[in-house]
């Protein structure tokens, strides 16, 4: 199975380096990129692009991370499979934490990260597990 993944950040460096993580990665394709949540929105629902998992950043400018997973999220029947979604911060902000949970999030990893995190980290959300970078779950 390819997890295809769909990369959300209003930082294009930061997009680029995961994209380049990802590469030579067997089992992942990442399938689009948006800069913003209104583009994420655009690509995901009404351009009906396909992703298994979305990396999506916690705060941009305009719609934040939080909005578009819920915006996402509701254009999915009940019962379909919509993609699953690891937020990704610089913050491990315990209020942050809590509103990407509610809002669905089936993960939250810090961009500080080590490569083999982001992968495992990938592949678990993927799979219907969750996770959680050690100093956000502590």
């Amino acid at each position: 199975m390819t997890i295809r993944v769909f990369l959300v950040d209003d930082h294009p460096l930061f997009r680029a380096g995961v994209r380049l993580a990802m590469e030579d990665v067997e089992d992942m394709d990442v399938v689009g990129e948006a800069d913003s949540g209104e583009d994420a929105v655009q690509a995901l629902v009404h351009e009906k692009i396909g992703a298994d998992v979305i990396l999506m950043d916690v705060q941009m400018p305009g719609v934040s991370g939080v909005a578009a997973m819920a915006d996402i999220a509701a254009a999915h029947q009940p019962g379909a499979d919509a993609p699953r979604v690891l937020m990704m911060s610089v913050t491990d902000d315990d209020d942050m934490v809590v509103a990407a949970l509610r809002a669905g999030a089936h993960g939250y990893l810090l961009k500080g990260a080590p490569r083999a995190e982001l992968i495992r980290a990938v592949r678990t959300v993927a799979l219907k597990g969750a996770v959680f970078s050690p100093t956000v779950a502590a």
